[in-house]
């Protein structure tokens, strides 16, 4: 895998089951001061999160994406809720590319089976 001249790594999808991504960084997104009124506001913490691949004979694979916390049943979990945001374009097994919106599916359905969840928490539970 290399960098091509518009800055996309290239490779078909079923190869990126044998890429292993580590965390890079997490952060908390700083919300505006929200107006004071009379009331309570619901509010909900949201944050960023970065990946790279952990082989170091491959280029820079890097895939971000943002999360959200809630707290269900006394339990503190994080959800996905953006695309992940990528230099990965995939390819068909003719070599051409899938375009940004399929390979932002197949990227979403990669992450959703990493656990990232925990070793995300528990870096914002550290740094914060």
């Amino acid at each position: 895998m290399a960098v091509s001249s518009d800055g996309y790594i290239r490779f078909f999808f079923p190869e990126i089951q044998n890429i292993s991504i580590g965390h890079l960084i997490s952060g908390i997104d700083q919300d505006a001061p929200l107006e004071i009124s009379d009331g309570a506001h619901p509010t909900s913490i949201t944050g960023y999160t970065e990946w790279v691949n952990q082989d170091v004979s491959n280029a820079g694979i890097t895939i971000g994406w943002d999360w959200q916390m809630s707290a269900i049943g006394g339990l503190t979990e994080l959800s996905r809720i953006s695309g992940p945001r990528s230099n990965v374009m995939l390819q068909s097994s003719n070599g051409k590319d899938v375009g940004y919106e399929q390979t932002s599916e197949l990227l979403g359905a990669y992450i959703d089976n990493v656990n990232w969840q925990t070793i995300v928490l528990s870096h914002i539970v550290e740094c914060y």
